[in-house]
């Protein structure tokens, strides 16, 4: 078979068609239609990176464990003095005394 030379390539060029684009090209490439928002809410899921995830679960987790103790309040039994700070007053003059030698 002999090159073609740019007459006969200049003939044929605009003979050539291209090929068809396949049926299914906007699926592959933009996926499939998108579904209602109700049927997103039964089937749907949401994507999350494994470190928030984790920290997410460790917050919630603090949360329920260290809020239990501060719940309940002690009460003082038979015997015991309560002692409040209403009457609290701090001293009227401060005196500080320095023990030592500094470096």
């Amino acid at each position: 078979m002999e090159p073609l030379d740019d007459h006969e390539l200049k003939e044929l060029v605009p003979a050539w068609k291209a090929p068809e684009a396949p049926q299914d090209l906007h699926r592959q490439i933009f996926g499939a239609p998108r579904q209602s928002w109700w049927a997103w809410l039964l089937t749907g899921g949401i994507r999350i990176p494994v470190p928030a995830c984790a920290a997410i679960v460790l917050l919630v987790a603090w949360l329920a464990l260290g809020r239990g103790s501060d719940a309940l309040p002690v009460l003082p039994t038979a015997g015991q003095t309560v002692v409040t700070l209403a009457d609290f007053r701090p001293p009227a003059e401060v005196q500080v005394k320095l023990v030592g030698a500094l470096p």
